[in-house]
């Protein structure tokens, strides 16, 4: 029951594989609440990802229940190599591509304008202007995750849901194989919940300037395809 630790495996990891804004910090959220020893964005370990250190990562996992946000998301390969069947992982999706997409750009309205970690994932300081491009993505790593482990013939490792779909919630709790009293997920990080700070009004000010520009220029003076933070593959460690 909520409020609980839940009896759990340490041998049996759970991975968040979603790309963000996919409801990933709602489903932190709730793992925390579950009792799971879960872990969201970690710089340290983003920082490793774009060295290419991915034994530390892995490293990390060893330690901990669940994981999810950058780079989890993009480890799936490594991390099933690693613990293969004795762990689960879940895709987090939204109920269409093009609404991930508007989330993600309603997100950039609080984007940094200065070390935006945009630029380090989609090759682009702001998704404005590149729709196709960033649905694209989205797309691909939908369909090259479920390819992956039906290629390991361990789709039922795999659970795929979208947060925006009301049956999503007893898929999870079914999946993980436990008992709760909470009826749904907590969310959190909705862009119109930020506090007003100071720092928050002038990143959203600067970037209500900025990306209307952006959207209209970049297309233009930046063609084809930049880039990309991809999965790396056992044989890239």
């Amino acid at each position: 029951m909520s409020g609980q630790p839940h009896i759990f495996d340490s041998r049996e990891r759970v991975f968040g594989i979603g790309l963000p804004k996919t409801g990933q910090t709602s489903l932190l959220f709730l793992m925390m609440k579950l009792g799971f020893d879960a872990k969201g964005r970690q710089r340290h370990l983003s920082r490793a990802f774009y060295a290419g250190r991915y034994e530390e990562i892995l490293s990390y996992y060893d330690k901990h229940d669940f994981f999810i946000d950058h780079p989890t998301c993009l480890m799936y390969k490594l991390a099933f190599e690693r613990y293969g069947r004795s762990a689960k992982y879940i895709l987090t999706l939204r109920s269409s591509p093009q609404l991930w997409f508007e989330s993600l750009k309603r997100h950039n309205r609080y984007a940094r304008p200065i070390g935006h970690k945009h630029y380090k994932w989609f090759g682009r300081y702001y998704p404005h202007g590149f729709d196709e491009e960033h649905i694209r993505y989205y797309e691909q790593h939908s369909a090259e995750v479920q390819r992956f482990f039906e290629e390991k013939s361990a789709l039922d490792r795999l659970l795929i849901i979208s947060v925006d779909e009301p049956d999503s919630f007893k898929d999870l709790i079914a999946f993980l194989g436990i008992e709760t009293d909470l009826e749904g997920y907590p969310h959190e990080n909705r862009s119109d919940r930020r506090k007003p700070t100071l720092s928050n009004r002038f990143r959203r000010r600067y970037n209500d300037i900025v990306q209307p520009l952006y959207e209209r220029c970049a297309p233009r003076l930046f063609p084809g395809t930049p880039e990309q933070q991809l999965p790396p593959t056992p044989t890239s460690r």
